[in-house]
């Protein structure tokens, strides 16, 4: 049977790869079947990692939201999946999926979870239990967790820093990678490999290849753009280079969905002169 290698790139924008032509995926796509998927609204649940893990839809899985509300004590709670992943019926090797519950999925199934993931949904988890401390003794700890969520829009400097941090996550997750499937645990049949630091480049750095007026004359949008391309750069090698280690296994890569710009409103000061630009905020959902 033949193995399965799946890459996905969380909150990666393909227009964006298409516009860079970013050299491995362009050549990937030239050479593979090609689809474009829809998932109608599927997506505005912020749960796509659940999506992956359970293959169950918004309807199907009874829930839109990681939050959920309680009008008995009017508060809300932030629930992990509430479905056990369907991953097991082969040997299956994960690192770093999101909502992912690897302590209740099938004994074949083996990986790590949330080494570094945006939105992991779930508490980070190995199985084997020390899988973790290897990791950690072996590439060192994820390098850009302060970068998860950040706004740095208002410094060229810390978009410059967040480029730099999450561009050495993805070396450092590549590496960890081949490491997985090439040495520690080789017996799989189908692998699956969560890349996240699209989605937290673009929350931080859209406004660096935003076209709305408002960002050109914002300091620090060159830094942004040039720290956006150079974290799908990194993305594009560890597409390739996993592909050319694992070159006689079937390969998909896929993203759930893409980013953009938002037009939400800020509550907080949206008739307000004192917010920049005045009135709005604009940057990419999460």
């Amino acid at each position: 049977m033949q193995r399965v290698l799946a890459i996905w790139l969380d909150g990666f924008d393909v227009g964006l790869a298409d516009e860079w032509q970013l050299p491995n995926l362009t050549a990937l796509r030239s050479e593979s079947a090609a689809a474009t998927l829809h998932s109608g609204t599927a997506h505005l649940t912020g749960l796509a990692g659940e999506h992956l893990a359970t293959g169950l839809d918004p309807i199907d899985s009874g829930r839109a939201s990681a939050v959920q509300f309680s009008p008995a004590t009017y508060t809300c709670t932030q629930l992990g999946s509430t479905h056990e992943p369907v991953f097991g019926g082969v040997p299956t090797v994960v690192f770093d999926p999101c909502y992912f519950q690897l302590d209740v999925a099938g004994p074949g199934v083996v990986g790590i979870t949330d080494w570094g993931s945006h939105d992991p949904g779930e508490p980070a988890m190995a199985r084997p239990a020390d899988l973790f401390a290897e990791v950690d003794q072996r590439f060192g700890p994820y390098p850009a967790r302060q970068w998860l969520y950040a706004t740095p829009w208002a410094s060229p400097a810390a978009c410059a820093q967040m480029a730099g941090d999450l561009t050495e996550a993805v070396h450092r997750r590549s590496a960890i990678a081949a490491w997985l499937l090439g040495e520690r645990l080789p017996d799989w049949q189908l692998a699956i490999v969560g890349v996240s630091e699209a989605h937290s480049a673009t929350e931080g750095l859209h406004h660096g290849v935003d076209p709305a007026a408002h960002w050109r004359s914002c300091p620090s949008t060159e830094a942004a753009a040039a720290g956006l391309r150079s974290v799908y750069t990194a993305i594009d090698q560890l597409v390739g280079d996993l592909v050319a280690q694992f070159g006689d296994d079937l390969h998909v890569v896929f993203s759930l969905h893409g980013m953009g710009r938002t037009r939400a409103m800020c509550r907080a000061c949206c008739s307000s002169e004192n917010c920049w630009p005045a009135g709005r905020v604009d940057r990419p959902p999460i």
